[in-house]
């Protein structure tokens, strides 16, 4: 999923909350919302899970960070139809600064674990000057 279905979500988010905030129906309240954010972010699970892929000969997961990426995405969107826009600029800092600071250390630690230690002994002595 790219960014186009990030901004897809987060829209379908926004457009679905202010439908109720704006309906004009009397006696909206906070449950009305809730249960439209709630339906929002199930339904947003579905979209994740078709992002989670089991697959090759080594039956690793890939896609969690997408699928994860994508509720937040959601979740950002119900938030900017709600106007909390401290909530969205730390959200939206603290998901930017997982994925892409994220990515290097969880490579190096997948990386690590692999290694046998006799690999790893050889590694660590390529490292050395």
């Amino acid at each position: 999923m790219g960014f186009r279905t990030l901004s897809l979500v987060g829209l379908a988010s926004c457009v679905a909350v202010q439908a109720i905030v704006h309906s004009g129906l009397p006696q909206m309240n906070a449950d009305a919302a809730g249960r439209v954010i709630q339906g929002v972010l199930s339904g947003v699970g579905f979209i994740g899970a078709g992002a989670v892929l089991h697959g090759g000969s080594d039956k690793q997961v890939h896609g969690l960070a997408t699928a994860a990426s994508t509720w937040v995405s959601a979740a950002l969107g119900a938030a900017a139809a709600l106007a909390i826009w401290s909530l969205i600029i730390a959200g939206s800092a603290i998901a930017l600064i997982v994925l892409f600071v994220g990515a290097p250390i969880e490579r190096r630690i997948r990386d690590h674990a692999r290694a046998t230690p006799a690999e790893q002994d050889r590694i660590d002595m390529e490292k050395r000057p």
